[in-house]
């Protein structure tokens, strides 16, 4: 019965073994197929691969996980995919794998997602380890003119046009005959024939 025992044990640990080997290495392939992909520019592709190497990497390996995460935040910046940008940027932050200009990047990806108070007070931390940043000083002042601004009435009341700031849109309409009974036009929704653009996630517009 003890050999028995034992034998599962042993069993078990190098199953147990074998499968994190096999993930470390699954998660290092994906990691450079990032890296590749950044390096042609096709930044989709590349958020996409790191977003596979972390999921493969185990959640003790901390500082792997902040390296990736760093990598897909730049990735996911790069074409504009903001609101993952910033969850990857705080994810880097938490694991402290963050380089010096993460937490200036996070504030004006916090910007850009329309939250100048979240950036203000990461500029102000950023600030005082790195207190001659000019980059940073513009940074904490477009916050606060942004802040001024949003604290002014309006007799007008703003929206914004989704069908215009999205990432989908339709372009070049041509009439297929003088008659005009048919309308052809570019497109760039996911119901559009072609393939998906590995720079920016969405259809090529072909």
């Amino acid at each position: 019965v003890m050999n028995r025992q034992l034998s599962i044990y042993i069993i078990g640990v190098l199953s147990f073994t074998v499968a994190a080997l096999a993930s470390c290495g699954s998660a290092e392939k994906s990691e450079r197929r990032g890296d590749a992909a950044l390096a042609l520019g096709e930044y989709a592709e590349a958020a996409g691969q790191y977003k596979r190497a972390y999921t493969q990497t185990p959640p003790k390996q901390k500082a792997p996980r902040g390296r990736i995460s760093l990598k897909m935040a730049r990735a996911y910046a790069h074409y504009g995919n903001t609101s993952r940008a910033v969850g990857s940027y705080r994810n880097a932050l938490r694991y402290h794998a963050a380089d010096s200009t993460a937490t200036l990047e996070l504030a004006r990806a916090l910007m850009k997602q329309g939250d100048p108070k979240a950036a203000e007070k990461l500029l102000l931390a950023f600030t005082d380890t790195m207190p001659h940043s000019r980059a940073a000083e513009q940074a904490l002042c477009n916050c606060r003119l942004a802040q001024g601004l949003l604290r002014e009435t309006s007799a007008y009341e703003v929206k914004a046009a989704t069908w215009l700031t999205g990432s989908r849109s339709d372009f070049c309409p041509a009439w297929v005959d003088d008659a005009g009974g048919l309308l052809y036009f570019t497109s760039t929704r996911p119901q559009a024939s072609g393939d998906i653009s590995l720079i920016t996630a969405t259809k090529n517009g072909d």
